[in-house]
């Protein structure tokens, strides 16, 4: 498996084109010394290097990025939420729609010669109170 594939960019120059992954030999106080894995920007400008006990270990602890993993969540959470706002907007836009509708539809009834022509007014006073408050808007 060509490790170099699943590297993120380098986190000190940003280069994705200068990235080493390799299996390099120690010599310690063991009698032959030890094998490690590392990660290696190769950039002249830039010291990022990584070593680990394995060149899988070394893979991982260079794409580990707390930070940069925190906000692409929080960036995943508020674009669900984003779309299920669009879709209650959507949702109360319609409702209001019909809503208007209804009081445009009672507010144009005559109710001068009925006893509860109160009502007629009432709509018409609240439906230019909607109509304004949607042109603020």
């Amino acid at each position: 498996m060509n490790m170099e594939n699943n590297l993120k960019p380098c986190p000190l120059c940003n280069s994705t084109e200068n990235l080493m992954v390799y299996a390099e030999w120690l010599p310690d106080k063991k009698p032959n010394g030890h094998e490690v894995g590392v990660v290696e920007c190769t950039n002249q400008s830039c010291p990022m290097i990584i070593r680990a006990i394995t060149v899988e270990e070394a893979v991982r602890k260079w794409n580990k990025r707390p930070r940069e993993d925190f906000l692409t969540e929080q960036n995943k959470a508020l674009a669900e939420q984003l779309v299920i706002d669009e879709i209650i907007e959507n949702d109360l836009r319609a409702k209001l729609a019909d809503a208007i509708n209804a009081l445009e539809h009672y507010a144009n009834y005559d109710f001068s010669e009925k006893p509860d022509a109160w009502a007629g007014t009432v709509a018409i006073e609240t439906l230019a109170k909607i109509k304004a408050e949607s042109v603020t808007r």
